[in-house]
């Protein structure tokens, strides 16, 4: 008992000077200046006063007084929602101006239109946020959007992405708010595929919602970025078609009309197009819209073009809408300038930077690439004519005479197909992809002839129209190294699936469509399939 008092005398003080509570020593607390360093000749410096065990708990910072507290006023930003104008252009919440034919247009967010279930977002997407040249805040998710738009989605072009026309989309999000908004939003929807990530489908929508405005904004200014506004349309179209269902069908339609009218408007395939050549003149007579000034702009306007109107005809196929591609996508001559216009976009777009390796890269593509355009008019075709009512023999044979024609014009693309694969060669992964559509398309319309001309040369084609899909499906999925199917080569695929007769074969083609917007259908079409194989094994025991 005696020895716990005496170590309590003895104890140091903690309310000594600062130099006796360094030196750990007990300090004899005479103010000003206590005797041990009167004695040794140091200075003598003594602690403010202590703060409350409360003022303690509460944190850094100075006390607040909650009584002289007054919250700040609630009003709208003006860049997210801009006041009503006397132009008669709609409410924030519409994507178009006035001036088009449906002003009952409302491009939704994916919360409101596609998306009921999804709550409102605050403000910002996280805690820790990185600032851009463009001003939109970088995050864990964004940062992680963008690994995945240039590791994955660029996946979609076998160019080296540094010079492609994504790193051209690219390079204008960084300086443009809209574009970037809208690429994360795209990004983020295809993430959220198949997973029940709650954050990153509210940040999608946080993304949509601010590109979108942004979008209305530079819609309603007197001389558009038409490169910008193109750009925005189609990362619109793909974030559609990452939260597929009926809703986004219905806005996806809605979209086809507002994009369609916006070219029509200003007249932007005059801007892309030789108007001599439109009224009979040659290609080589006129002196080539590629070559004024602002050929680059032209350019890179006419690839997103062309980017819009190949997503516009799928989703035609899909019974939405197909105004776009009617436009673009109407014939041969007009989708074959568009596409020779849009073929020097990198090279016009990078410069002198631009490697001789990439454009030698671009010269053999080229045409797999054209291939590619006459295609997807045949298609554009075939859906309209389903449009119009059911199709005759005789337009299906003109559509069938015109591939046939095209494929004669084109053999040495097949012959390659056909070669050894070589991995690692973008002309290689380029040949797969476009004859897989090609056979595609194909199918689709001797589909719709076998059961109406009966002809036996017809189900001999359209066999061997399969065995080329599957073949070319099947090598251009080694190159993509488990990666998932990006828009542009869902489709074929998912006409490969609806067409295997093998269940191993249809099993494994459904897992590469992942959780798309063919996905469904390729699960009910095969699902019934195989319910009528068992019920008629069912009847025949």
């Amino acid at each position: 008992m005696n020895s716990r008092k005496e170590s309590t005398r003895t104890k140091r003080s903690n309310n000594g000077c600062l130099t006796c509570v360094q030196a750990k020593v007990k300090c004899p607390e005479n103010r000003p200046r206590c005797q041990r360093c009167s004695r040794m000749g140091k200075e003598c410096n003594w602690p403010g006063p202590r703060l409350s065990l409360r003022e303690r708990r509460r944190g850094h910072g100075p006390l607040k007084n909650r009584e002289s507290f007054k919250p700040r006023p609630i009003q709208p930003l003006t860049t997210t929602t801009p006041s009503p104008s006397d132009d008669g252009v709609p409410s924030p919440d519409l994507l178009l101006a006035s001036s088009y034919s449906s002003p009952d247009f409302e491009l939704s967010c994916p919360s409101a239109a596609v998306q009921p279930s999804l709550t409102s977002v605050p403000a910002p997407l996280s805690t820790r946020h990185i600032p851009s040249s463009c001003s939109v805040l970088f995050g864990p998710l964004e940062q992680d959007a963008l690994y995945f738009y240039e590791n994955v989605f660029a996946t979609l072009s076998p160019k080296s992405f540094l010079w492609s026309s994504l790193a051209i989309l690219l390079r204008y999000g960084y300086d443009h708010a809209m574009i970037m908004h809208l690429l994360l939003a795209s990004c983020l929807g295809q993430m959220s595929q198949g997973r029940a990530d709650e954050a990153t489908r509210r940040a999608t929508r946080s993304h949509f919602e601010a590109g979108t405005r942004l979008l209305i904004a530079s819609l309603r200014a007197e001389k558009p970025d038409h490169c910008q506004s193109i750009m925005a349309f189609w990362l619109v179209q793909l974030t559609y078609a990452s939260i597929w269902d009926r809703k986004a069908s219905l806005a996806m339609d809605k979209l086809s009309i507002s994009i369609t009218q916006y070219v029509k408007k200003h007249h932007l395939l005059d801007l892309i197009l030789d108007k001599d050549h439109l009224r009979g003149g040659s290609v080589r007579d006129s002196g080539g819209l590629c070559q004024s000034p602002s050929s680059a702009v032209r350019s890179v306007l006419a690839r997103f073009l062309l980017f819009a109107a190949y997503e516009d005809l799928d989703a035609e196929f899909c019974d939405s809408g197909g105004y776009l591609s009617s436009l673009v996508l109407t014939g041969d001559e007009i989708a074959e300038r568009v596409f020779v216009c849009s073929q020097s976009s990198q090279s016009q777009f990078f410069g002198a930077t631009y490697p001789l390796e990439e454009l030698m890269d671009d010269v053999e593509r080229s045409t797999p690439l054209e291939l590619h355009v006459y295609a997807n008019v045949a298609l554009g075709q075939l859906n309209r004519i389903r449009k119009r009512g059911c199709p005759t023999v005789e337009q299906l044979e003109s559509l069938r005479s015109h591939l046939q024609a095209v494929k004669q014009r084109y053999l040495s693309i097949f012959h390659l197909a056909e070669t050894p694969h070589t991995e690692g060669k973008g002309l290689m992964i380029t040949t797969y992809n476009i004859i897989a559509h090609f056979n595609a398309v194909l199918i689709c319309i001797l589909n719709a002839m076998v059961p109406l001309s009966g002809d036996q040369d017809v189900a001999q084609e359209l066999e061997a129209a399969k065995q080329g899909l599957l073949y070319c499906v099947w090598h251009s999925s080694l190159n993509g190294r488990g990666r998932p199917l990006m828009p542009r080569n869902q489709w074929p695929v998912f006409i490969a699936a609806i067409e295997a007769d093998d269940v191993i074969h249809a099993d494994w083609l459904l897992k590469k469509l992942g959780n798309n917007r063919y996905a469904t259908l390729v699960r009910e079409r095969v699902t019934y399939r195989r319910g009528t194989r068992i019920d008629g094994l069912q009847r025949r025991h």
